[in-house]
């Protein structure tokens, strides 16, 4: 058998299909549990939910084992939640199946007591009347409940009960509010303290809530304090002036009012008042209302005395002359948004006038089209002001003038700009001394953030980290805030601005522990070295520098770092006895930071090491919270702690230790600030502000969720289970405060988690039953002393068991007020064998099965009393009986009071819903009794009850309309009937993009992917139901897609709107790319006025070109060969080292690193006498080399201060210094092989080789060198010995490999003829003979092994031939520069 059992209520439509409900009226109380079932059943299974519920509150559930399904509570109810007539929230819900069959299930919401009473500006003090007599008013009370029906009754007495006065119950106005008076009795001779309780509920069952005032009562002949008064502005009326919205209008306050005075003005949309100031602010002008009167409040707070008083208010436009009246207005005031284009009406122009526009501001974008004045976008944060204004004129065609007027434009800022930090990480040093103080409080290092929005709060930061060891300020500060261990710490920090929803921003803080460095400055020392300088290959920078009593800026006056070697210089003589510097040293890849302590033993003067401490105190305890310490140590130094507001709780000894003086002593306030004060014997002193923040202070009682806990449990529970309730269920507002929970609880069934508040069942609970405990939450751990609150937990255990199987339909009951008890008021059939107990007291059930009136019900006379008729282990049958008065007021059976009743949008509708009387009530008419008659322009009631619209309803403007009707009897009184039509939405809006285009960036050549491209707003859309708002985006290119892709033929509808793609860009071949993102309806079924059915937004894409290379020079070390030095005129080119980037477009940067050192002594780059161009990489000479070498290295550096080095060595040769040598293999060949060769050489002849030219003869190639022996030019006989003497491999592979040869040098030479013969001659004897001789000596030499060969390598000096270069123009390879054949 199903946990149910249905009544089939058939509806049958095209007589095939039924579904059914077993109650068509339902009563929820508004605390039912969250996520449970209620108490209806609806057949069959498959039934759906129609309408009646936008908001989700509701939904279906299947039943297992069953075929039918269940409603269950998605939402919290709040039945005090009230229409402005007062009605209560009530739902009308529809439901249907496949068919056209349809049911409606009305749900009540039942307020429960959960409000307490509030008193509404009771007074202080009373004083009685003068002349007052028995029973004369004394003053009024008035209080507010949001709870309805007898929770929202409230009872009044008076404590301690007095005979000279009572109080009791005035008028309400049935919406809570609620007036209770005070009544002279007896004469009162003597001032009274008396307490005013005020009750709710049945406080006799314990249902109830109360609140108490106190007050005092004096006599009519007493003295007592007068209540402030208003300004004499109150008396006459005020003229406000055709002003800017935003601007203050007038002032309440006198100079010669009290300070503490609070002013207030009744709730309007025109004027707004600051309390304190007393200042009102025009914030709209009235449209049809020329004066207009305020109730104005100025209240004491000492004594709680107040004056109300009325304030008339004229507005009045600035007199205007007749050429104008009809054309413009005096002013215009408009309010625009930044970055949105503006459309602004000004007035409707005859033919032959247009709008001319004069003192237009240079940054307003501002055209005329016709009468009307069009705004393209304006950036606020550009703008100095808000406020822009300007001068428009009517002009016809002759020119004459047909008005002037001034416009007011004021920009409204947005949240369109983040917080940006200066670097996307910091790297700060801590010195061992810093990192050891346990209380924190350290200087680390200040980041800088900035929020490029013009106007608070979107450029209101706050800086925070999730790191407890740091702590932020508000200007960027970084503190400890305890001791650090680490050797290294990483921490990110974020910055958020005050936008609604903010932007935020993060930064990398790098915190290392490093070694102090002291260092002695002797009197008249300027440059001091230190133990990591004078290394030219890093890079020095001072990050930080500090000294006691003297400001940064100062300190940046007496000293400075040389950014090439860290050495340091003294500018000027050093006041002080110590300076702190980190000096952050950076390498090739590597950064770190370096600390060093400056002492001036000479400045003997007493100073603390600080200006300012700053001290956490997180706990009380017998250690030091700080030590303080002074630079120099001096005879009879003391301590103390001065100019505290209150005497702080701790004190300082003689070592500048601060402790707690009794840690069973509490602070006065959680924040202290004093100073600490040096002194030593020689009566000098120092002082530095001090300041302690104690967030141990327990200043808050930790608070529950809720009032009061109850929970609905199904039978069986298990044991081990946990109940449904919030997590945590307190909290306190005290940042480091921990919370211990606790129950009172005597069944045994339960225990809690003292540090989560958790509630689990430690039994298993079978039977129906209701447990109440107490829940203990007290703070500061449980500790003395501590905070307690308790609360009471109400846990009930029911069964589910079978319905009663009501027939009689007891939803809409009737009884005269007027009927007497006993009367019989319904005959109740149902199936069930139980008995029915009424939950409601004026109701019974007796054995015959009747619902009977138990008691008079002449006080609820035109209301309706509701209740449940239950039974053990049945689920309760709401019922309502109507309490109709003597006079026979009609009774509406349909709809019902709260209903709801649906109707579609855009179309006319002749009958929404039509009013239907109960059986039994007398004839009636209808009137609508909307106070307002917005809801008459949509709907029209006529007198027989039928409601229609005027026009077709739109979702979008009116979702819902409140409708309330008189029922009226034919001797004309009337009662109210108040119900809701609730307006279907339907899908008549297309998404449409704000913007038709955007420009977005990356970044060139990016390598993670998927990388995001650009996040798109979401298109609008005018439709509001979420079905209908159901949009879908498509990109018009496969490189782009979204973060939720789908790879299905149909366009995908992303979680987010955020575009990615998986490839790598390249600005060089791709600057810019253009693409389309297309908005339309997922289902393909909006319905637009405009006749579109999508929207498309263009983006650009543009590649910005990231510099990721390093400049690169193609070697290490280049030789570089002068011929003669000293003849070198100014001007010519020597060399030109060029370097390579992979970055398109770079521009790199050419200079000498470091001196420059010749053959005697160090030159500086400004002394040399040759430069480098920074531009082009030329080495150009400024005069002769007068020195026989120089070595520099030469620097490349590119936008990014990316690097490469590389190291020169020029060297002035003459002609006996340079020899020739052949090599018998093809000039290509030679290129090829040169730097192989140039090894080769050095390494046969010991000395380093320096090819100067070489050129092609034939198919070999001559080779025109020197040689180096370091920095000096080699002996050219030495090392051509040595190659003919050397018997290495590398003189064998020149030999064998390379072909190297002597060669006789063919050439133009000068002089005669028989001079060129003569040479040749000699030369050609002098080969002669040193060959015989050398094969004399390899003849006489011993030794079995063969012997290399004896042919040695020969070279001639240079021939005049090489002289037509002086100064050759070195590139990457010597021989690439004279690729040439014979000359």
């Amino acid at each position: 058998m199903d946990r149910f059992v249905c009544l089939l209520l058939p509806l049958f439509i095209n007589g095939v299909h039924s579904i059914s409900i077993n109650s068509s009226l339902l009563l929820v109380e508004e605390d039912f549990p969250l996520h449970s079932d209620l108490p209806i059943l609806l057949c069959p299974k498959s039934i759906r939910l129609l309408e009646g519920d936008p908001s989700g509150v509701f939904s279906l559930h299947p039943l297992s084992n069953s075929s039918c399904a269940t409603l269950r509570l998605n939402s919290h109810l709040d039945a005090d939640i009230r229409a402005s007539d007062g009605s209560f929230l009530s739902y009308s819900l529809v439901f249907g199946e496949s068919s056209r069959a349809r049911l409606s299930l009305d749900i009540q919401v039942i307020d429960v007591n959960d409000n307490e009473p509030t008193l509404i500006d009771p007074p202080a003090i009373v004083k009685i009347p003068q002349g007052a007599k028995r029973g004369s008013l004394v003053t009024t009370f008035t209080s507010f409940d949001a709870d309805s029906g007898i929770f929202g009754l409230p009872r009044y007495s008076i404590l301690p009960k007095q005979r000279g006065v009572s109080i009791r119950r005035g008028s309400s106005d049935g919406k809570g509010r609620s007036k209770a008076e005070l009544i002279l009795e007896e004469g009162v001779n003597e001032r009274m303290s008396l307490t005013l309780l005020v009750q709710d509920g049945e406080p006799s069952r314990g249902i109830s809530h109360s609140t108490t005032w106190n007050f005092t009562l004096i006599p009519s002949d007493a003295n007592v304090n007068t209540a402030p008064s208003f300004s004499s502005i109150v008396s006459q009326s005020i003229l406000i002036p055709d002003v800017p919205i935003g601007s203050t209008v007038f002032s309440l306050r006198e100079d010669s009012d009290d300070a503490r005075r609070v002013y207030a003005i009744e709730d309007n949309a025109l004027l707004r008042i600051d309390n304190k100031s007393g200042e009102v602010v025009l914030i709209k002008r009235p449209q049809n209302k020329d004066e207009i009167s305020f109730r104005v409040k100025v209240t004491d707070p000492s004594s709680h005395l107040f004056t109300e008083a009325t304030l008339r208010v004229v507005f009045k436009s600035l007199p205007s002359s007749p050429s104008n009246s009809s054309l413009l207005h005096p002013s215009y005031n408009f309010s625009i948004q930044e970055e949105t284009m503006s459309h602004l009406p000004i007035a409707v122009l005859p033919v032959g006038v247009s709008l001319s526009i004069s003192s237009l501001p240079p940054s307003l974008p501002l055209i005329v089209e016709g009468g009307n004045l069009r705004v393209a976008r304006i950036d606020r944060d550009t703008l100095a002001d808000s406020l822009l204004s300007f001068n428009i004129q009517a002009v016809d065609e002759a020119g004459g003038s047909m008005g002037e007027s001034v416009v007011f434009l004021s920009i409204e800022d947005i949240n369109d700009h983040a917080p940006i930090f200066s670097q996307s990480n910091y790297t700060f040093g801590l010195t061992k001394e810093g990192a050891e103080r346990k209380s924190g409080g350290v200087f680390i290092g200040r980041i800088v953030v900035e929020d490029s929005d013009a106007t608070a709060p979107f450029n209101t930061l706050s800086v925070y980290t999730r790191d407890a060891r740091l702590r932020v300020e508000r200007d960027g500060s970084v503190f400890t805030t305890k001791q650090i261990t680490d050797e290294e710490i990483v921490v990110r920090i974020f910055a958020s601005d005050g936008g609604s929803p903010n932007k935020t921003a993060s930064t990398l803080v790098q915190v290392r522990l490093i070694e102090e460095e002291r260092i002695t400055v002797v009197p008249g020392q300027k440059l001091i070295d230190w133990s990591g300088s004078g290394d030219e290959s890093k890079r020095y920078s001072l990050i930080k520098m500090e000294s006691p009593r003297y400001s940064v800026e100062e300190v940046k006056e007496w000293i400075e770092i040389n950014h090439t070697n860290g050495s340091l210089l003294l500018l000027t003589p050093i006041p002080s006895p110590l300076i702190r510097l980190f000096v952050l040293v950076k390498e090739e890849r590597n950064e770190s930071p370096k600390s060093l302590l400056l002492l001036f033993p000479h400045n003997n003067v007493l100073a603390l090491t600080e200006k300012e401490y700053t001290v956490f105190v997180l706990g009380k305890t017998n250690e030091s919270i700080i030590d303080i310490s002074i630079v120099t140590r001096g005879d009879n130094v003391t301590f103390s702690l001065e100019g505290f507001p209150s005497p702080p709780p701790l004190a300082i000894d003689d070592k500048g230790r601060v402790y707690w003086k009794d840690t069973d002593e509490d602070p006065p306030s959680d924040w202290l600030n004093g100073s600490v004060v040096v002194r030593d014997g020689e009566g000098r002193q120092d002082r530095a502000a001090i300041n302690f923040l104690f967030t141990t202070t327990n200043l808050h009682i930790p608070q529950f969720a809720s009032a009061s806990f109850v929970v609905f449990l199904s039978l069986p529970f298990p044991r081990g289970k946990l109940l449904p309730l919030p997590s945590p269920p307190a909290m306190d507002l005290d940042p480091h405060d921990t919370l211990q929970y606790s129950i009172v609880d005597i069944s045994g069934f339960f225990s809690v988690n003292s540090s989560t508040g958790r509630i689990k069942v430690i039994k298993e609970i079978k039977e129906e039953e209701v447990f109440e405990f107490s829940l203990v939450v007290k703070d500061n751990g449980g500790r003395t002393p501590f905070h307690q609150e308790s609360i009471k937990v109400r846990v009930e255990a029911r069964s589910e068991g079978d319905s009663i199987g009501m027939e009689t339909s007891v939803q809409s009951l009737s009884l005269p007020a007027d009927a007497s008890p006993g009367i019989l008021v319904a005959k109740l059939n149902y199936t069930g064998r139980v008995k029915l107990v009424s939950t409601d007291r004026h109701f019974s059930v007796n054995e015959r099965r009747e619902l009977i009136l138990s008691e008079k019900i002449d006080a609820f006379a035109n209301e309706k009393i509701c209740g449940h008729l239950q039974s053990d282990g049945a689920l309760p049958i709401p019922f309502c009986v109507n309490i109709i008065d003597h006079h026979s007021l009609p009774v509406v059976q349909f709809p019902s009071e709260g209903s709801i009743v649906s109707a579609e949008e855009g179309r006319m509708n002749d009958q929404v819903v039509e009013l239907r009387l109960a059986p039994s009530s007398p004839p009636s008419s209808f009137r609508l009794l909307n106070e307002t008659h917005s809801e008459w322009d949509w709907l029209s009631l006529s007198p027989t009850g039928i409601l229609s619209t005027l026009r077709p309803l739109d979702y979008e403007k009116r979702p819902s309309i409140l409708v309330r009707i008189g029922v009226c009897s034919l001797a004309g009184e009337c009662s109210p009937l108040s119900f809701t039509i609730n307006v279907i939405d339907k899908n008549d809006f297309c998404p449409v993009f704000e913007n038709t285009w955007m420009e977005v960036w990356t970044d060139e050549k990016e390598s993670h992917f998927p990388l995001k491209i650009a996040t798109i707003p979401e298109a609008k859309d005018g439709d509001t139901s979420p079905h209908n708002r159901n949009n879908c985006y498509s990109i018009d290119s496969p490189l782009f897609f979204f973060d939720s892709p789908s790879f299905s033929s149909s366009p995908s509808s992303p979680s987010s709107l955020y575009i990615y793609t998986n490839t790598s860009f390249d600005h060089s071949i791709t600057p810019v790319i253009f693409f389309n993102v297309l908005s339309f309806d997922c289902n393909l079924n909006c319905n637009s006025s405009t006749g579109h059915f999508n929207s498309t937004l263009a983006i650009t894409l543009q590649i910005r070109i990231v510099n990721k290379n390093f400049p690169r020079f193609s070697s290490r070390v280049r030789h570089l060969t002068v011929m003669g030095g000293s003849s070198v005129p100014a001007g010519t080119q020597m060399a030109l080292f060029t370097a390579s980037d992979g970055d398109v477009s770079e521009k790199l940067e050419y200079s000498i690193k470091g001196s420059i050192k010749t053959d005697t002594r160090m030159i500086l780059p400004s002394d040399a006498p040759f430069f480098v161009n920074s531009s082009t990489g030329q080495v150009i000479s400024r005069s002769s080399l007068p020195s026989s070498s120089y070595s520099f290295t030469i620097q490349v550096n590119d936008i990014a201060l990316h690097q490469d080095e590389m190291r020169v060595y020029i060297t002035t040769i003459s002609i006996d210094e340079q020899t020739e040598i052949l090599f018998e293999i093809p000039f290509q060949t030679f290129l090829q092989r040169e730097e192989l060769i140039t090894d080769l050489l050095s390494s046969g002849s010991s000395f380093t080789a320096v090819i100067d030219k070489c050129r092609q003869r034939a198919n070999s190639t001559v080779v025109l060198l020197h040689f180096m022996d370091s920095t000096t030019v080699a002996d050219i006989d030495k090392a051509i010995e040595n190659l003919n003497r050397s018997p290495s491999p590398a003189v064998i592979e020149l030999r064998s490999l390379h072909k190297m040869r002597l060669e006789g040098v063919r050439g133009d030479l000068d002089g005669s003829s028989l001079s060129r013969v003569i040479s040749i001659a000699v030369i050609v004897l002098l080969f002669s003979f040193s060959f015989l001789i050398l094969i004399i000596i390899c003849r006489t030499k011993k030794g079995l092994s063969p012997s290399p060969p004896c042919l040695g390598v020969h070279a001639v000096k240079r021939s005049p031939y090489w002289t037509e270069i002086s100064v050759p123009v070195v590139k990457k390879k010597a021989c690439e520069s004279l690729q040439s054949t014979e000359l």
